[in-house]
């Protein structure tokens, strides 16, 4: 007989046809065939191919050499074609028929088998990377998948692997730069690195309406709500503004109430002088920083101030300050400067002293922001409608000596119970509620000062009204 392929040589031998060159050298009947090396032994005596080797070719059934290849020596029907390596059509494998891709070899490369029991792809190492089940249709997949815009079917696998049933996606880890879901997301813990965060409605944290959870600026933080009603935590302290109802008791097991700040009343000067003591030349010198001062020689010789125009609230007094710039000329000694005040109306008996400084001005301190000059009980009554009086006087230094002194100032310190320095203080009120922010008084009301300027007092179990 004529060769009619180069891969497919049929040569003639009496009753016996020899098929070489990948011929039935190969396992007949797929991956469950017997190794035939004849025709002979590949036919049975009805001329049909054992062990259903050809089954269903082009989708026309031949269960006999001449249906089952033309007389070019090419598959009936062109569903294989021998010539060009091709398969065309349909190709229906027997029960035990496979087509193998490439050849398996141990850390070289790996294959792919397809046969009606379903697809198994291994990799060079031999392991698993994919399989289909040809009867449930489950698809199994080990390693990494890449998808642009795919629709995902359904899925299950064992325990510990990502499994997709439906439109719920089951897995141990995800590890993405983004993940958009339509859904339900239900998990054991999200970690977030320094440029992940999660958020609904709001676009950075603060921003918007809605919620923002992640890292900003060096330090996690968290923020909820508007721009006007919002909870927030900075990375380092919380933050709440707007309404806040509580259902229910709030316990706190353990609080530290902060120390009011301190306020003052600036420095003032006097405008008025000589009420009770005037014994010292041009004393109005005194009233501002200019160069100018007021004199005396004498000891023992007083001058007293007043019309300091303090217009304190109702606070609490820490402390006074009085400050007189000054120097002294003279040959011998030391003059002492003596300062004191009123208070109610009477001199307090714990006057201050200190040195006056030889020839060259010195600004002399008495008192201070924690400093009462010894009394307890002041008012801001004893400071406003110009009721502080301040008073000094030389004393020693021996003959000879004068003393100049350019000005004199006070400055009131206090804390205000009532109006702490910014909106959202919290401050424990000790002389009871500001007028009209509830009824009652009593040591350890806790209030809260807001941004319209208005108190809300809280004892431990009722909002002030």
């Amino acid at each position: 007989m004529e060769n009619l392929d180069p891969k497919f040589d049929i040569i003639p031998l009496r009753d016996k046809v020899v098929i070489e060159n990948e011929g039935i050298g190969a396992k007949v009947g797929g991956l469950g065939g017997i190794l035939e090396a004849t025709v002979a032994d590949a036919i049975n005596v009805d001329g049909d191919f054992k062990n259903d080797v050809i089954g269903t070719v082009g989708g026309r059934v031949a269960d006999i050499i001449a249906a089952a290849i033309d007389s070019a020596g090419h598959f009936a029907d062109d569903a294989i074609s021998t010539a060009d390596g091709t398969i065309l059509g349909e190709f229906t494998f027997g029960n035990s028929g496979a087509i193998q891709i490439g050849t398996y070899e141990s850390g070289v490369t790996g294959d792919i088998r397809i046969s009606p029991t379903g697809i198994l792809g291994r990799d060079k190492t031999g392991a698993t990377t994919f399989s289909i089940n040809g009867t449930t249709g489950v698809a199994v997949l080990n390693g990494l998948v890449v998808g642009t815009n795919v629709d995902i079917g359904t899925a299950v696998d064992s325990i510990g692997v990502t499994t997709i049933i439906d439109n719920t996606v089951t897995t141990g880890y995800v590890n993405a730069l983004s993940i958009t879901a339509l859904g339900t997301v239900t998990a054991g813990a999200f970690v977030l690195d320094s440029s992940g965060y999660i958020r609904g409605g709001q676009t950075a944290y603060g921003t918007g309406d809605g919620f923002w959870f992640g890292y900003d600026v060096s330090k996690y933080k968290f923020s909820l709500g508007t721009s006007t009603q919002y909870i927030k935590f900075d990375g380092t302290n919380a933050e709440i503004k707007g309404i806040l109802n509580l259902i229910g008791t709030l316990q706190l097991k353990a609080f530290t109430v902060a120390t009011l700040p301190v306020g003052n009343s600036g420095a003032k000067f006097p405008t008025a002088t000589g009420t009770y003591f005037d014994e010292w030349t041009d004393p109005a010198n005194a009233y501002t920083e200019d160069g100018n001062y007021t004199t005396e020689t004498s000891t023992d010789a007083y001058q007293d101030y007043s019309g300091f125009g303090f217009a304190l609230p109702f606070v609490t007094i820490q402390g006074i300050k009085i400050e007189i710039k000054g120097h002294f000329t003279g040959v011998t000694g030391t003059p002492q400067l003596y300062v004191g005040m009123t208070k109610d109306g009477d001199w307090i008996t714990g006057e201050k002293n200190q040195a006056l400084n030889l020839t060259t001005d010195t600004v002399l301190t008495f008192g201070g922001a924690s400093d009462l000059w010894g009394e307890t009980g002041w008012y801001n009554t004893d400071f406003n409608y110009d009721n502080l009086y301040v008073r000094f006087k030389i004393e020693g230094g021996g003959g000879g000596v004068t003393a100049y002194v350019d000005y004199v100032k006070v400055t009131v310190y206090y804390t205000d119970p009532q109006n702490p320095i910014s909106a959202g203080s919290v401050a424990y009120v000790s002389d009871g509620r500001k007028t009209g922010e509830g009824a009652g008084t009593g040591t350890g009301v806790l209030a809260y000062y807001d941004e319209t300027g208005t108190w809300i007092g809280i004892d431990t179990i009722t909002l002030a009204a």
